[in-house]
């Protein structure tokens, strides 16, 4: 097994599809076998399981508590509220721990939390063709005077659904 922390991501996602899409400083665990002699075959022979958690940093191209309290306004017929500029959703913890058979990375334990957003989900990706299909369920709640509390409802208590599918180089 391998351990890799400290390590800044932004510095380690410049070089790929990925870049600019998540800030902060984590760690990572591996442990995997693969063989190829292109990054493509690499990616069809990986088997194995890494496990992540990146601290203090941002999900960037996407805001998920305006997300979530647009949807919100729009069911109470409210104003929207407003939108970060640029769209960044900050997070205390990112965990993720991921089995790899055979050129897919599955999940069954995402976690994205803060003071004000949690995130669950589950899912899959394939790392060759790089589609995605990632079932998340968001709380968000409201910071009041250093306590937080639940402030969007749906119809699972206080969890929303959010959907994320497609390809992996498409923007949020």
């Amino acid at each position: 097994m391998e351990h890799l922390s400290g390590i800044d991501m932004t510095r380690l996602l410049a070089g790929t599809s990925n870049k600019g899409r998540l800030t902060g400083h984590g760690s990572v665990n591996v442990e995997a076998t693969a063989r190829g002699a292109t990054l493509e075959v690499v990616m069809q022979t990986l088997n194995g399981q890494a496990d992540a958690s990146v601290a203090d940093g941002a999900l960037e191209g996407i805001d998920l508590g305006f997300e979530l309290g647009r949807a919100q306004a729009l069911i109470k017929h409210e104003a929207e509220p407003k939108r970060s500029n640029p769209p960044r959703t900050h997070f205390d913890a990112f965990r993720c721990r991921r089995r790899s058979p055979r050129a897919w990375a599955k999940t069954s334990d995402l976690t994205i939390s803060s003071q004000a957003l949690r995130v669950t989900g589950q899912g899959s990706a394939n790392l060759v063709n790089k589609g995605i299909d990632l079932q998340m369920l968001a709380s968000v709640f409201a910071i009041v005077g250093g306590q937080s509390r639940r402030t969007f409802r749906s119809r699972s208590p206080g969890r929303t659904p959010i959907p994320r599918c497609g390809r992996m180089s498409t923007r949020c």
